[in-house]
This record gives structure tokens, sequence and C-alpha cells, in this order.
């Protein structure tokens, strides 16, 4: 369960995507409640994203009620 994205708590699926979004540093950072970090390299994360959602045929990155209006 991620606790925190970038040092910023957060709730439920639509904070952290806006986390995640307004993000501006090279590296985002997720803290479980486990207290163990994840780090992922921003620009990298971003690039791969289509590529992975046509490998495994996933229609869309979120939901139709994550999606932006």
């Amino acid at each position: 369960v991620v606790e925190e994205v970038d040092g910023k708590k957060v709730d439920n699926l639509r904070e952290l995507i806006a986390a995640i979004e307004q993000g501006t540093g090279e590296f985002v950072t997720f803290r479980g409640a486990n207290r163990q970090e994840y780090v992922l390299d921003r620009a990298k994360a971003a690039a791969a994203r289509e590529g992975i959602l046509r490998t495994y045929r996933i229609p869309a990155d979120r939901s139709p009620d994550l999606q932006a209006p």
C-alpha cells in the first residue's frame, strides 16, 4: 500500500495520481506502509507507459472515473 508520493501523504488513488502528475523532480518516490521506498525515473516511466499498455493490452492507464474531465 502506497502511503506517500514524493513525501506527500496520499489517501486514495485520485490523490496518488495528482501527486505523480504534479511532481517536477527527475524521480518519483513512493513510500509504502512498511516504510520501504520505491524510486522511478519520471521520464523513463512516462516513455514506457504506452508500450506497457500496448504489450499487455490494457486500454487505458486508469479507469474512466479517474481520468481528467
